[in-house]
C-alpha cells in the first residue's frame, strides 16, 4: 500500500486529532491507525503485517506504505524503504532532512542504512526488534514510541500470527 504523489496531498489535511510531541515532531492518533490499517492489509496480502508514514514536523504524513517484498517480488521493498522513496518523489529530492519516519515495528540493518543515507532526522517505532542488528544499531535519533498499548498489541498479534502460518 503506497499513498503518495496527488494521492499523497490529500493526506496533508488528515491530522485532526490529539496530539502527542516527541522531540521536535508531532504524531497524532490518526497517523497510528493509519499505520495499523496498512498493516492489516499487508498481512491481508500476505506480506509481513508491517507498515512506516513519512511525515513532517507538524505530523503531517508525505507517504505511507506497507511491505511489498512478496508483491513485487523485491527484497528491496520493506514498508521503511518504500515510504523514503515515496516521499522523495512527492518532495523532489531525495534529501528528508526535517521529516521523520513513524514505523509499526523498529527497523532492521537494511532500513536503517536507507533512513541514515535519506538523512531522516528522527524515527519512531511502535514494536521493538525481536532479533539484534547484525551490524549494529546505527540510527542514533530513534525512540519507542509510548502508549498505544491497544494498537501496539494488536500489531503484535499480527506479526506473531504471521509467522505462526508460515512456520
Amino acid at each position: 500500500m503506497t499513498k503518495s504523489g496527488s494521492e499523497g496531498s490529500s493526506l496533508h489535511s488528515l491530522c485532526t486529532c490529539a496530539l502527542f510531541i516527541l522531540g521536535d515532531f508531532m504524531i497524532n492518533d490518526n497517523l497510528i491507525n493509519k499505520l495499523v490499517e496498512a498493516a492489516e492489509s499487508a498481512y491481508s496480502n500476505n506480506e509481513i503485517p508491517v507498515a512506516a508514514a513519512v511525515i513532517d514536523k507538524s505530523g503531517n504524513i508525505i507517504s505511507l506504505c506497507s511491505n511489498s517484498r512478496q508483491s513485487n517480488y523485491s527484497v528491496l521493498d520493506h514498508a521503511e524503504i518504500t515510504a523514503i522513496v515515496s516521499a522523495e518523489k512527492s518532495l523532489g529530492d531525495w534529501r528528508l532532512n526535517g521529516y521523520s519516519l513513524v514505523s509499526t515495528l523498529e527497523p532492521c540493518d537494511m532500513c536503517s542504512a536507507i533512513i541514515k543515507e535519506s538523512r531522516i532526522d528522527n524515527v519512531l517505532f511502535l514494536l521493538p526488534r525481536d532479533t539484534p542488528y547484525l551490524y549494529g544499531d546505527n540510527l542514533i535519533n530513534k525512540q519507542l514510541v509510548s502508549g498505544y498499548e491497544y494498537e501496539k498489541k494488536k500489531l503484535k498479534k499480527l506479526l506473531t500470527l504471521f509467522f505462526e502460518e508460515r512456520r
